[in-house]
């Protein structure tokens, strides 16, 4: 007679390895979102966490919790450690939306919007342009394998199987998310000072020649001038991307409090 023979422990190590994947999995922007269906996320994050079991087990597990209020504290915890290093990675996904939505307003179509696939809400029309040149950009330099990289690293720094919660880690975070508003305003930084010219030449013309409509005709002219702006600023700005894209690990490390 066959006998399935197990140790409850590995299925909890199992299970809380798991929860810390399927967390970051379906937060992280490269894969999370509506543009992914549910049940892929879903196999991929059973696929990762087979594969996390087999290369950090035991090492990197510490005792599995074996009362239920342990048990339930070392899933929160998994969760939070899952949710951080998502966050982490999305701190450049979240800067070039934001980004976006300023050229838009200072465009003057802000107000303008399309519903985005990744998380199926209401989305500035730049914002999703920005996005999605983001994401193309996140995976043309191998963005996707220093995800993997960095979350089996947050095994070895963050083990499973403790019940704190991680406050350093959390408060890390805190810090990182400044970037969010420094990278936008870099990357919409030259472009708001082409339409701030624009808007001030305009203002100066109505003065001088009260005759013209300087709503007709500045709407237009914004766009056209936007448009060129962008032109020649996308391959600058796909650089600095690129380089941001680069320092994701080093992201990860700071949050899981490896540096």
């Amino acid at each position: 007679m066959f006998i399935l023979d197990y140790n409850p422990d590995d299925l909890i190590a199992f299970m809380l390895i798991l929860v810390r994947v399927a967390t970051f999995v379906f937060i992280v922007p490269a894969f999370g979102g509506n543009m992914v269906s549910g049940k892929f996320k879903i196999t991929t994050s059973f696929v990762l966490s087979f594969v996390v079991y087999l290369a950090v087990r035991p090492e990197y597990v510490q005792d599995v919790p074996h009362t239920m209020m342990k048990l339930i504290l070392s899933g929160a915890r998994e969760c939070v450690v899952g949710i951080l290093i998502g966050l982490a990675t999305g701190i450049v996904f979240y800067a070039v939306m934001l980004a976006g939505r300023l050229i838009g307003n200072q465009m003057g179509i802000g107000l303008a919007s399309v519903i985005a696939p990744e998380s199926g809400e209401r989305m500035s029309i730049l914002s999703q342009f920005y996005f999605l040149f983001a994401l193309v950009l996140f995976v043309t330099v191998d963005g996707h394998q220093m995800l993997l990289s960095g979350l089996m690293e947050s095994f070895r720094f963050l083990p499973a199987g403790e019940p704190s919660i991680p406050v350093k880690s959390m408060r890390e975070l805190l810090l990182l998310s400044n970037n969010v508003f420094v990278i936008a305003i870099q990357i919409a930084s030259s472009l708001m000072v082409m339409l701030l010219l624009v808007s001030a030449s305009l203002g100066v013309i109505a003065r001088t020649v009260p005759q013209m409509n300087i709503f007709v005709v500045g709407l237009p002219l914004r766009l056209f001038v936007a448009l060129i702006g962008m032109s020649i600023a996308i391959p600058y700005v796909a650089t600095a991307l690129a380089e941001l894209f680069r320092r994701i690990p080093e992201d990860m490390a700071r949050v899981m409090g490896a540096s």
